[in-house]
């Protein structure tokens, strides 16, 4: 059978709240790398906890999930490709016709109206003409 012991600390010495507070202080630095040095002991922990099966099947399914992921953004990056190319193949000739068409309609209303205009000032200096007669 065990029995227990109980063993005082010959140490044991009262510690003011000022000298425990500056003993659990640390910088926000210091915090940060406790963090991350715990974040990572726990991770390098799960290896031990987690099963050798189970490890590789979660590998296996986060490599075949990160290559299925970059086919299908490289399938979309070359898809977008062939249409940006094909529209402005396409679409950049059909502008520049438009453009230009649309300037020749501007420039034949600019002399129809510089004609109307023409005809109206020899109508206006002929019929003064008239009235004096």
């Amino acid at each position: 059978m065990a029995y227990l012991e109980e063993v005082e600390d010959k140490d044991n010495v009262l510690i003011s709240d000022e000298e425990e507070e500056e003993e659990y202080t640390s910088s926000d630095e210091e915090s940060d790398i406790d963090d991350d040095e715990e974040f990572l002991s726990r991770i390098i922990a799960l290896k031990d906890i987690v099963p050798p099966e189970t490890r590789a099947r979660i590998s296996n399914t986060a490599s075949s999930l990160f290559s299925k992921s970059f086919s299908l953004l490289k399938t979309i990056g070359n898809s977008a490709w062939v249409l940006v190319t094909a529209a402005i193949i396409l679409a950049l000739p059909v502008v520049l016709e438009i453009e230009r068409e649309q300037s020749a309609i501007h420039q034949e209303n600019q002399k129809a109206e510089q004609q109307q205009l023409r005809q109206h000032q020899l109508l206006s200096r002929a019929l003064p003409d008239e009235e004096e007669e």
